[in-house]
């Protein structure tokens, strides 16, 4: 049994930016579709992926405007500073 310190789960800050990135790579590819790099198949693969990746969370309104920010070709990741 693994056993989890509080320390070590993620916050709700991390997990909204996690899902967000979900939600923009569904953005991403559909704006990939519309450029004809991507087809409907993949858009419903990937939006299955979303479904299942947020299951029993609420989406806010931050996370579906990545979405929006991927459907402009925009990616939004982690970022580090080398």
């Amino acid at each position: 049994m693994v056993r989890l310190m509080a320390q070590e789960l993620p916050t709700d800050q991390q997990l909204q930016a996690a899902f967000g990135a979900v939600h923009n790579h569904l953005g991403l590819m559909e704006y990939c579709m519309g450029k004809g790099f991507a087809t409907d198949v993949d858009v419903a693969n990937t939006r299955k992926s979303v479904v299942a990746a947020v299951a029993g969370m609420t989406v806010g309104p931050a996370m579906l405007a990545l979405q929006g920010v991927g459907r402009r070709g925009d990616i939004v990741g982690p970022r580090s500073s080398a």
